[in-house]
């Protein structure tokens, strides 16, 4: 649920005089954001992609105020993508801004060696018998 409130500044004066002075309008939604990933590990060299939820917020956040960092590397939107180049644990933040203070959610992704490679070995019968 999202309310939109327009404040409104009056001062009187002493000698009965008004001033007013139209603020702009304050957002205020009520939804937490949350992110979500494809996978929980990948291995080096293969790209993990992050999205954040709810989508409802793209009509009150700019996606360029998003902030992913993946240490290394940061990225601004609502989806992110990034491909780590190092083995272990890895961190991720998203910084969603809010007039209250940001929202600063945290994932770890476990990154794995580099895929496996696995390549035919062809041992010849003949040469394999005529070698003892």
């Amino acid at each position: 649920m999202t309310k939109v409130f327009t404040p409104k500044l009056i001062i009187y004066t002493g000698n009965a005089c008004k001033r007013e002075y139209q603020m702009k309008n304050i957002v205020v939604f009520n939804f937490k954001p949350f992110i979500t990933k494809d996978r929980d590990s990948v291995c080096v060299g293969e790209t993990i992609n992050y999205q954040l939820y709810p989508l409802e917020m793209k009509d009150y956040i700019s996606d360029i105020k998003v902030r992913w960092d993946f240490d290394p590397g940061v990225v601004y939107g609502y989806a992110a993508s990034n491909m780590f180049s190092t083995v272990g644990p890895h961190i991720v933040s998203c910084m969603v801004p809010h007039v209250c203070g940001p929202y600063l959610l945290y994932d770890t992704i476990t990154v794995i060696g580099p895929r496996a490679v696995i390549e035919p070995d062809f041992i010849d019968p003949w040469n394999a018998i005529n070698a003892e």
